[in-house]
């Protein structure tokens, strides 16, 4: 089974949702994985989707969407790349495609889709680095596992003028992305900025979720209707077989030979051997009449020799 049809949208998003669960509940939001916990992932899974993964196959899995996120993570850093956020497009200059494709063929995949369920993929494999202060540029190096924990107990815990301290960051650095947050006068603060990290993200799956429901059932709305026709056409097929079947029958083939007083016992032997096949009926009583003696003497001929 190929990679599009194992993994549809839906059974994406549903394994994101158990591993954002995870983390969201992870007192450092950062656990690791043994062979236990994806035992009972792999459950999860096949209880919301019907497909028993296995522990290797997720695993596998959990490593190549970590891969995707961390170069699309690269990707929209990069100097000279703008992101739009709404409409998941990233755009650059030819010559800096160019230059990333030199370096990974893989950035290619996101220059006409971008990178679906980034925000969640976010929060599952660095959230420190999701949103506000935790959003490091490329210049900067990565955080180390100490600091990274102590950014999210920072961020969980609650800081005092976090706010202030995002607006800073976004004055003070190179915009990577389109922003909801700036205005012709400047930045401004964030809006709905009372919703907890929780909240967000939650609301943000319930929307996916909603969308690739919509999808499904459309999907299984046309599939439903193909198959409609098609047992129509079966359905029309067994007539047209049965009203055949009805018309050429072996009664009036040898209502036919019996009226052929012309022929030799040898032609009136081959011809009832044949009466038990369909096909030869159906031609058979097609022929024109003068034609059907001249084809047994045929078949007569070539029985001799």
């Amino acid at each position: 089974m190929s990679e599009t049809k194992e993994w549809t949208d839906n059974y994406v998003l549903t394994f994101l949702q158990i591993l954002y669960e995870r983390v969201k509940n992870h007192p450092n939001n950062s656990p690791s994985f043994n062979d236990a916990d994806w035992t009972k992932i792999d459950n999860e899974m096949k209880a919301l989707v019907g497909i028993s993964y296995g522990a290797e196959k997720l695993k596998s899995k959990y490593h190549r969407l970590r891969g995707s996120y961390r170069q699309f993570t690269e990707l929209i850093n990069h100097t000279g790349v703008t992101w739009d956020v709404d409409a998941n497009k990233v755009y650059a200059p030819e010559e800096i495609w160019q230059k990333l494709a030199e370096k990974n063929k893989g950035f290619k995949t996101f220059r006409r889709n971008g990178c679906k369920n980034y925000e969640l993929l976010a929060h599952i494999f660095s959230p420190s680095t999701a949103t506000g202060k935790f959003a490091f540029s490329s210049t900067q190096r990565p955080p180390t596992s100490d600091e990274e924990r102590l950014m999210n107990e920072e961020y969980f815990n609650g800081i005092d003028n976090e706010e202030i301290r995002d607006e800073e960051l976004e004055v003070n650095s190179t915009p990577k992305k389109k922003s909801k947050h700036l205005s012709e006068d400047g930045p401004r603060r964030r809006n709905n900025s009372s919703l907890s990290k929780s909240a967000k993200i939650d609301e943000a799956l319930d929307m996916l979720a909603s969308t690739l429901s919509s999808r499904e059932q459309l999907t299984k709305a046309k599939l439903e209707k193909m198959e409609r026709k098609k047992n129509k056409k079966s359905m029309m097929e067994e007539q047209s077989s049965a009203f055949e079947e009805q018309q050429y029958t072996i009664d009036e083939v040898m209502n036919v030979l019996n009226d052929m007083p012309h022929l030799s016992p040898m032609q009136y032997t081959i011809a009832v051997e044949r009466t038990d096949q369909f096909n030869w009926r159906k031609k058979f009583l097609q022929m024109v009449p003068t034609r059907r003696l001249d084809y047994l003497q045929s078949l007569e001929l070539q029985g001799l020799t």
